[in-house]
């Protein structure tokens, strides 16, 4: 499948943060060939997690939930490199599991499913990749999702505000209210994680998305799928004898954005990056991200 023809919240995010980023990453498939701690350590700690939503809160959760998170972590990156990446460090990642065990141990809910993944339809011809971290139960029969984020530096308003319009929580709440009754559905807490020099932060983010609100998210979603489906027939029609490219047009107001765009040299250099397409750039590797090919414990499509 080409990137058109599955696009998640990650491939929304990045068209909407630019549109030419997006052409690079997902149409072409370039991506740095540099190992990323963040992703790294994300994907681990979301291992640990899930370990603990299945086995509980005790000591001996703890430890193998952290085994899970070491088998994840030094698969990429070897133990001589962990203070290089202070504070989201192994060490650190332990002590964040067992504060978090203490912070969070009257939690109240039953687990019903991990790693659920599949598409979900938002019209009748298209629908969206997604990749749940949970689907669980409270203690008022109330269906919601536990989604595990970590992040360096504290928590801001701005961290805490991104998560109520965001297309990833509206597409969690959308396949939530697929399954269950509206009535049940109590909606999608992020459960953030701040890694500081000299304090580990954790932070809940309730999101509720009501009918209405969904109807909107919908809108928004289905007009994202228009401006990229528009882009791919402009690209149609471009040449490597213009001197631009007209299609996935840039957004300068993103280049400096999560430490700067990793395309910022190309856009600068390449007016017409199709004539220069045909190579993986030194540096890059291609890699097509597909969600559907992500491993997941519960395939959902609806």
């Amino acid at each position: 499948m080409n990137a058109i023809e599955v696009i998640d919240s990650t491939k929304i995010n990045d068209f909407l943060d630019c549109p030419r980023m997006f052409w690079f990453r997902h149409v072409l498939g370039w991506e740095t060939d540099r190992t990323n701690n963040h992703l790294v350590f994300g994907q681990a700690w979301h291992d640990a997690m899930e370990h603990l939503l299945l086995n509980g809160y005790d000591d001996d959760s703890v430890a193998e939930a952290f085994g899970k998170f070491l088998d994840t972590y030094r698969e990429h990156l070897p133990e001589d490199t962990d203070e290089l990446f202070e504070p989201k460090t192994p060490s650190n990642a332990f002590k964040a599991l067992v504060k978090y065990t203490q912070n969070y141990m009257n939690d109240n809910f039953t687990t019903l499913y991990t790693e659920i993944g599949g598409r979900i339809s938002i019209d009748g011809r298209r629908s969206i990749a997604f990749k749940m971290d949970s689907v669980l139960q409270d203690e008022n029969g109330k269906f919601f999702s536990l989604e595990h984020k970590t992040k360096g530096g504290s928590f801001t308003r701005v961290w805490n505000d991104d998560w109520t319009l965001a297309v990833q929580t509206g597409t969690y709440a959308h396949v939530l209210h697929c399954l269950f009754p509206p009535e049940q559905v109590k909606g999608v807490t992020i459960n953030g994680v701040a890694f500081l020099k000299t304090d580990i932060r954790f932070n809940r983010v309730p999101v509720h998305r009501p009918p209405e609100q969904l109807q909107n998210w919908l809108f928004h979603i289905n007009h994202y799928f228009d401006q990229i489906e528009a882009e791919f027939q402009v690209l149609s029609e471009c040449s490597t004898d213009e001197p631009i490219m007209r299609a996935f047009p840039q957004n300068p107001r993103s280049c400096t954005k999560y430490f700067g765009c990793p395309y910022f040299d190309f856009c600068n250099a390449w007016p017409n990056p199709l004539k220069r397409c045909d190579e993986v750039p030194p540096g890059y590797r291609q890699r097509f991200w597909n969600p559907l090919e992500e491993p997941v414990k519960h395939e959902i499509n609806v």
